[in-house]
């Protein structure tokens, strides 16, 4: 599902709620979102409500077909404090570069949305939760939407870390409310302990160790807030060093914080199982995508 971004789109619709919308047709002058904007592919939309009051911007995703549809997938910002508005009339839609994307590092093209399979020797294994269901590989990413009583949904790229060096990287698409700890992360977890690279949109990155499955014992590093909603993760173990750190494009990385594997960051003795899922498994689901995941050595 790439991010499309393209001019003059612009559509009406007669749809009312906050659900998802149903295009009429184009504007005089302007595109369809079918057309400029694709089936599956995601976009920034700005919505006016017909009752010429409430408004909202937020990102989308086109689906086409007998009728044409736009998804109000993560909304940014709206008249309705943020969230979706109530539309009645006849309201207008449009294509938009939101100021919350261009703040945090511009467009996201070309997104790669397939997790590869398993692939033998690099010590991958089959999505798993490390609660009782399993989840799939699908071509849209892996969902996580909600999370259990006990603790979060914790989605295993690793049951067992490789030989060294490895790195794990992770392409998160976060649409949750950005509260305090309602987050997802990429990390490690050997059944009670865990340190997390955390993404909290609301927050900005963290880099926590935790103590328990509820509680966690410092945070050892923090760049401050608020961070974006798409963001690439990445965690490294060369040996010697534990790495955490982030990317806007997945390609220039830049190092949160980093460690001695001997100083063992939270005191977590085996960096064994390899995770990503909601962190640190509060009460709140975080809503959030797993869009690309690979193993590396850098």
């Amino acid at each position: 599902m790439p991010q499309i971004i393209a001019d003059r789109v612009k559509e009406t619709t007669t749809t009312t709620g906050t659900g998802t919308i149903t295009l009429a047709g184009p504007a005089t002058q302007f595109q369809s979102f079918a057309a400029a904007i694709g089936n599956g592919n995601t976009c920034d939309y700005c919505l006016l409500s017909g009752n010429g009051t409430d408004w909202e911007v937020g990102n989308g995703t086109v689906t086409t077909g007998a009728s044409n549809t736009l998804s109000r997938t993560v909304i940014y910002a709206s008249s309705n404090a943020g969230a979706a508005i109530n539309l009645s009339g006849t309201s207008t839609v449009f294509v938009t570069a939101s100021a919350r994307r261009l703040q945090h590092g511009g467009l996201y093209q070309g997104l790669i949305t397939s997790p590869p399979p398993t692939q033998a020797g690099t010590g991958l294994t089959t999505w798993i939760n490390q609660s009782t269901a399993t989840a799939a590989d699908t071509a849209a990413g892996i969902a996580i939407t909600s999370q259990t009583a006990a603790g979060g949904v914790l989605n295993a790229l690793s049951k067992a870390a490789p030989a060294t060096p490895y790195s794990f990287t992770a392409l998160a698409l976060y649409a949750g409310t950005g509260a305090n700890y309602n987050n997802v992360a990429l990390g490690w977890y050997d059944g009670t302990k865990a340190v997390t690279l955390n993404l909290i949109p609301g927050s900005g990155m963290w880099v926590m160790a935790w103590a328990s499955a509820t509680s966690y014992t410092t945070s050892l590093a923090n760049l401050g807030g608020p961070a974006p909603y798409h963001m690439w993760l990445k965690i490294k173990n060369d040996g010697t060093n534990l790495s955490f750190l982030y990317s806007m494009d997945g390609v220039n990385f830049l190092t949160l914080y980093s460690a001695t594997v001997a100083s063992a960051p939270g005191g977590l003795a085996n960096y064994n199982t390899v995770f990503f899922g909601v962190s640190p498994w509060a009460a709140a689901p975080a809503l959030a995508t797993l869009a690309a995941w690979a193993q590396g050595t850098s």
